[in-house]
Parts: C-alpha cells; structure tokens; sequence
C-alpha cells in the first residue's frame, strides 16, 4: 500500500509540474500572440517624439503620408532595402543644399586622402562663416576632423579638409607643381562634381565645398531631395565610417595638438528617431532648412528621408512627421 501511495503521490506531483511548466509557457508567449493578432488588424505605432505613447490602427488602404502638412518644397522618402518610394513631393525639383553639401565634400575627401591623413587648420580656414572652435595651425586626423566638421557642420573644417584634399589631387597631377589655396579648392570642388557625374546624379552641382550661398541670388551648391537621399545611400552602402558620427547628439574629440572639442550635432532630434544611422542639417537664407536622415524601421530595413526649403524648424518637424508616416507604412506592408 505505502508503494502505491507514493507513485500515486509522484503521479500527482509530476501533474503539478506539468501544469506549472504550461502556465509559464503559456504567460512568455502571451505578448508575441497579443503581438501577432494585433498586426492582423492593423499596425502598433509608437511615438518619437518623446510624447505619450499612441497607438494608431490602420487598415490596408490608408496612406500614413497623407494629410501631412508639410512646410518643406520637395521631400523623398526611400525603403532602401525594398527599393521602395514610400513618399516623395517635388523629388526632382533643383533647390540650394546649403551645408548638406558636405556629405559630398567627405565622401570626395575620402576618396583623395587616406583617413590618417593631416588636416592643418588655416587662418583662411577659419575666416568662414559661423565659428567651431578651431585653432589657426592646429592639426587633426581626416577620420577626426571629418567626424567633427558633419556633426557640427563645420564650415571652418571642410574648408580645411577642401584645401588639404585639393593640393594632394593637384601635385598628383601636376607632378609636384606647387599651388595656391584658392586652386586647390577649386580642384577640389571639380572633383565633387565629378563624383555627381560617377554617381549619376545629373541634378547635382557644387559651386563651393560649404555649400553657402555665394550671393543673394546664388547657392554654394544645388540638387533634387531625390539626390540628396541617392547621395546618402551611397555613403552608407560604401563609406559607411564617414557618417556614423553624426547618428550622435554629442561627443568629445581631440586634435593631434590634444586639443578638446566638443561636437554637438546640429540635429537636436537625433534622440527621438530610433535607430539612426545618419543625420546631416542645412540652412542658408537661400537654400532655408535642409535635412537629411537615415534609419533602421526594422533588422536591416533602412530608410532615408530628405527634406529640402523648410524652415529652420519646421525641417525637424517635418522630417519628425515623415518618420512616423515610414514606421507606419513600413508596419502595413509586412
């Protein structure tokens, strides 16, 4: 009788097991089903801007892109991945980039020089417009002063990066010819445009490395916000190290003369876009207010928006718009 009791017994404790290990599975898998029937109906949408949380859903024939109320002239927005035009309002209209000019001015820069490279900081360096920090006679790394010159949108470093990039092209090809400043910026923008012509970018041209406006009625440099996204597809595909600083809202750097700066990127919204990648601002009187961003919706789902003639802060705002639009679009076509 005692034996039988205790198999009763173990019985009876191997069925509490049982149902404990069931209950457990049962509680973990919860969320991934409520998960599951909730994308059947529709799409979970989660606020970035750093306001209470919504959830918005929708059914397959609403378009997240309407109704948006944009200040911006032209916008373009790419699922890279998909290849796919989620969104795009005067994609092809030629407007001032103003300093989204300098993704090109690094990418061209990378091209010329090695990342180790010396940049020295020239008194003519420093006489552009708007003041970041930099020392007449200080020296940096390309990698570094690159870093800091998008994150801060430096006119003061990529003119320093111009002219050092532009007298390397220039003895190259002139079989040590010296040069003055002036022509080797010049031979330096005539390879950004060169590289427009490599990347097909018929719309795009640059008057200048900074991309401010040379008067009041002529910009530093033009193109479409299709380009702009086409230009910044690039950089992530095959230059990838030259814009993952400015996924960043701040750091500090030093140059070789141990010199510390601190960059501050002049997207403040960086912290509100999850998974960024890529982040490059414009603004002249001209050009008014440019942005440019690149990120994940998803593993390995990039998408990357421009945004061209806002305003100052509308940019921000109107680029805030449009990626909640991709989240949602990106969530109704899985």
């Amino acid at each position: 009788m005692r034996r039988n009791n205790n198999k009763n017994t173990k019985k009876g404790m191997n069925a509490k097991y049982l149902f404990a290990l069931l209950l457990f599975l049962v509680l973990l898998t919860a969320p991934y089903i409520w998960n599951f029937a909730k994308n059947l109906s529709g799409t979970a949408l989660i606020s970035i801007t750093g306001e209470k949380t919504e959830t918005t859903m929708m059914g397959e024939a609403e378009n997240p892109f309407e109704n948006l109320n944009l200040e911006a002239k032209a916008a373009y927005v790419l699922d890279l991945a998909k290849g796919k035009i989620l969104y795009a309002l005067d994609e092809n209209k030629e407007l001032p980039l103003a300093s989204l000019t300098k993704i090109m001015a690094a990418i061209v820069a990378d091209d010329i020089l090695t990342k180790e490279a010396i940049i020295t900081i020239s008194e003519n360096d420093i006489g552009k417009e708007g003041d970041s920090g930099l020392f007449v006679q200080e020296k940096w790394r390309l990698s570094d002063i690159t870093d800091f010159t998008l994150t801060t949108s430096s006119n003061d470093g990529v003119s320093a990066i111009a002219s050092v990039a532009g007298a390397f092209a220039l003895l190259q090809n002139a079989s040590g010819t010296p040069t003055d400043i002036e022509s080797a910026k010049g031979r330096f923008i005539r390879s950004m445009n060169v590289k427009t012509e490599e990347l097909g970018l018929v719309g795009m041209y640059f008057l200048n490395e900074t991309g401010l406006d040379i008067d009041e009625e002529v910009s530093g440099s033009y193109g479409t916000a299709k380009e702009v996204v086409q230009l910044l597809a690039f950089a992530i595909k095959y230059k990838p190290a030259v814009l993952e600083a400015t996924s960043r809202e701040r750091f500090s750097i030093n140059s070789l003369d141990a010199i510390s700066h601190v960059a501050t990127n002049t997207n403040p919204t960086v912290v509100n876009i999850p998974w960024l990648i890529a982040s490059k601002t414009g603004f002249t009187d001209l050009a008014k207010g440019n942005l440019v961003v690149a990120f994940d919706a998803g593993i390995m789902r990039p998408i990357i928006i421009s945004v061209l003639g806002s305003s100052i802060d509308g940019r921000f705002e109107d680029m805030e718009k449009l990626v909640r639009a991709s989240f949602r679009a990106i969530g109704t076509s899985r």
